[in-house]
């Protein structure tokens, strides 16, 4: 966000004002590591012009098969928050990917690999 308030300013004279691309999901500061008892949470900003229909998280342990879901809470119109709580994820390093659909019902993912890979989260141990 703050490069293209960056690049908007630099070249920015006689662009339109509305976000004009293709949509895409943003996550701030994807987490690797978390300690124990710590919960994990992500910011998603769904940029496009439109209002975005959903975000949704599918994470599990790490080694498992099966995903579990969370529904994204909408703060703003583009702006989502996930939470994992620390007693779900229960000290085990886990693996996740988020999706998201547009306005346009078009599915957007994070990491880009996803759902195919998705991004780990390990556990730290303090001694």
């Amino acid at each position: 966000m703050g490069n293209m308030v960056c690049i908007t300013r630099q070249f920015g004279k006689n662009l339109p004002l509305n976000y004009t691309g293709n949509a895409h999901l943003v996550v701030l500061t994807p987490r690797t590591s978390l300690l124990s008892g710590e919960n994990i949470k992500f910011d998603v900003f769904f940029v496009e012009s439109g209002n975005p229909q959903k975000v949704q998280l599918f994470w599990k342990p790490l080694g498992k098969e099966k995903f579990k879901m969370v529904n994204a809470f909408r703060k703003e119109r583009n702006h989502f928050v996930l939470n994992i709580p620390a007693t779900e994820i229960a000290g085990n390093d886990i693996e996740y990917f988020i999706k998201g659909n547009s306005s346009a019902n078009k599915e957007l993912y994070f990491p880009a690999t996803a759902p195919e890979r998705g991004l780990t989260v390990t556990m730290l141990t303090t001694n």
